[in-house]
């Protein structure tokens, strides 16, 4: 089930860099925000779990998958970063192609090099509010259709709000000599233009029409089911390719920073299981975004009370660097079909970090994919353009 949810108020989420007197004064608002700010606020507005539900909670039932924004009805996805802007003046990416990493630091075989005939327009340009493709366009790349896909710069869909404020001393009612701050919101809505937040979400009912609390502020939104929604790309037919690429949509905690736990570093080399599927890779290149922090304030379970309901407890979570959304892992796959590759990473969560477990859980069958929305991936095919090396060898 997807959820659009449009904003009543400006909204502001906070990355994890704390206010410091004289050194950082002014907090701007992360746009889209953290997959984990949805589960408190769902939790918020959803239909209230029976008595009898016994420990099926709401954090067992609620399950999270792709999390972004709906803009103009299209879903849009951060740009891909093997991709490569370098002029404004031309809306379209361009798609990089794979070269040997001899004499470099580079710890994998390959890595991405834009053509010379981008490399000599210069340092690329800023995108205001970062660059996204629309679900159709993302369609056309994880096909592998073009060498080039037009982008959206996000900026265009929201307007930015910027206040000033001042620490207020409880005790004495009044404000703290020195201390003030300054905070941006976001209020995603331009003349012309629609945009909200948009979710996939299942193990829940919610109201239609629900005013929901979204943030540390509790700024509000109604979400509603989306009726016609767009559609998340299909994966890519794929019959004997010996490589693919692993598109992250959202932001994901890896055990390893940049590598999932999965992946062997003395090699590079991985397997994946679930169920009854297994496929063994190797990780021959990738694109990855500097690390961003995940922070934030969670709920951890107290047990029965005394009315016969569940308790939540808050607590603050620990502080944890993701890859970024938009970041591509390519892999050649060593054992397994390419079959068994889309079910077990197409539209699915494959961080692996858990809420209250960290990393070391065992790899139940509950617990083998992300349920708070975090590292979700598509799969793509690498085309004999970008690829061309890798078919040489």
């Amino acid at each position: 089930m997807y959820y659009r949810i449009t904003a009543v108020d400006s909204w502001f989420f906070r990355d994890s860099a704390p206010y410091d007197a004289g050194v950082n004064t002014n907090g701007k608002s992360l746009f889209p925000p953290f997959p984990s700010v949805y589960a408190g606020a769902l939790r918020s507005c959803a239909t209230p779990i029976s008595r009898s539900a016994g420990k099926n909670t709401f954090s067992r039932r609620l399950k999270i998958g792709w999390s972004g924004v709906i803009a103009d009805g299209h879903f849009l996805f951060p740009l891909p970063l093997d991709l490569s802007i370098h002029s404004t003046s031309n809306t379209r990416a361009s798609e990089m192609r794979l070269g040997e990493a001899k004499g470099s630091s580079f710890p994998l075989k390959y890595f991405l090099e834009a053509d010379k005939q981008e490399q000599d327009k210069g340092k690329p340009p800023h995108i205001y509010g970062g660059a996204f493709l629309e679900n159709t366009s993302m369609d056309a790349y994880i096909n592998a259709e073009d060498k080039r896909y037009p982008y959206q710069a996000l900026g265009d869909y929201f307007t930015e709000e910027t206040r000033v404020g001042i620490r207020l001393d409880p005790s004495l009612g009044r404000a703290v000599e020195g201390q003030m701050y300054q905070q941006t919101f976001v209020y995603p809505r331009r003349e012309g233009r629609s945009c909200s937040l948009a979710l996939e979400a299942t193990g829940i009912d919610v109201p239609q029409g629900s005013t929901v609390r979204l943030g540390g502020e509790g700024k509000l939104g109604v979400i509603e089911c989306v009726s016609n929604a767009p559609k998340i790309p299909d994966a890519p037919v794929m019959n004997g390719e010996k490589y693919f690429k692993l598109y992250l949509a959202t932001p994901a905690i890896f055990e390893k920073g940049w590598l999932p736990g999965w992946i062997h570093t003395e090699n590079m080399t991985g397997t994946f299981t679930h169920k009854k599927r297994r496929v063994r890779v190797k990780l021959v290149s990738a694109a990855v975004g500097n690390h961003v922090p995940v922070g934030g304030f969670g709920s951890v379970g107290i047990g029965q009370k005394s009315d016969g309901n569940y308790g939540q407890k808050p607590y603050p979570k620990e502080l944890r660097y993701a890859v970024p959304g938009g970041s591509v892992y390519f892999f050649e796959l060593l054992e397994g079909s390419m079959a068994d590759v889309i079910r077990l990473f197409h539209q699915k969560c494959i961080s692996d970090y858990r809420e209250t477990l960290g990393f070391r859980y065992e790899t139940r069958d509950r617990l083998r994919y992300c349920s708070r929305g975090f590292g979700y991936s598509l799969v793509g095919k690498v085309s004999k353009n970008q690829g061309g090396i890798l078919y040489v060898h």
